[in-house]
């Protein structure tokens, strides 16, 4: 049977050796076959480049590399172009400091085949690398309830998602103009565009999250992009609500907030 899936995974010079290791194991011990697409996001270190060098020979491990950072959504960009001509079924997120579940792909997968209409499919995962982890991370399951629940959260732990290789036929792709935003702008897009998503209540993934996920989270340029990207979104969905539109300041406010504060929020109100 040939092989229906392709993952794909983006690697640049803050990513450590063993966490990339360990990602990319996760996904060659899956219980299905799949073929995985990796980009080296500009100059790395020795120790990353041997690691990757030692996979040029799995025949199912392709890699490709450029020597200028461009950024996560050019990288995931890129790959989605190399695929697609090659007509997989599926594709995949992965990032490389998580651990996939070895029935991660099988579960998705599976979902996929059995409910025609979904386009994009996430799931819950369980947090590990900090005392603000959550032992398991939830979202919301049905289509209509990830419309609404958009507005103020991400409706994906990103890495958990698998889409439908003909969703990108029509030239969507990450948007490169985001802050650190790239995932939430394209849910928004495609749910614009009539794209039907889905979670399902099945533990997929590790997920490492530290301080310095937090850091990444935090920043007033990031928090003005994505009060953006969340204002035009109520819009288009025309869900605007008085009480949306106060969570949505509170959101802004709490993503410039201390570190120190940040972790407590994280640990007691997700």
């Amino acid at each position: 049977m040939s092989i229906r899936h392709a993952v794909i995974m983006c690697v640049y010079k803050n990513d450590k050796e063993q966490d990339i290791k360990l990602a990319i194991e996760s996904i060659i011990n899956q219980s299905i076959k799949n073929h995985l697409y990796i980009y080296i996001d500009g100059v790395v270190n020795n120790k990353v480049k041997d690691l990757l060098g030692g996979y040029s020979s799995n025949r199912n491990i392709f890699i490709f590399e450029s020597e200028i950072n461009h950024g996560l959504a050019y990288g995931l960009n890129f790959l989605i172009d190399k695929i697609l001509p090659c007509k997989y079924d599926y594709i995949s997120r992965m990032d490389s400091d998580d651990i996939s579940l070895p029935d991660r792909l099988f579960l998705q997968e599976k979902f996929l085949d059995m409910n025609k209409s979904i386009d994009v499919i996430g799931g819950y995962c369980t947090e590990f690398g900090s005392e603000f982890a959550l032992k398991v991370k939830k979202v919301p399951l049905e289509h209509n309830d990830i419309v609404n629940y958009s507005a103020l959260r991400c409706p994906f732990i990103h890495p958990t998602v698998m889409f439908r290789s003909r969703v990108f036929d029509s030239n969507i792709r990450y948007p490169v103009n985001t802050y650190y935003s790239e995932d939430l702008a394209l849910w928004y897009i495609l749910l614009a565009n009539g794209y039907k998503f889905a979670n399902i209540p099945e533990i997929l993934l590790k997920y490492r999250i530290t301080e310095d996920t937090l850091f990444r989270r935090k920043g007033f340029f990031k928090a003005k992009c994505e009060a953006v990207l969340r204002w035009d979104y109520m819009k288009k969905m025309k869900i605007i609500s008085p009480m949306k539109c106060t969570m949505l300041i509170i959101k802004m406010i709490s993503q410039i907030l201390p570190i120190f504060i940040l972790k407590v929020l994280y640990k007691k109100y997700r």
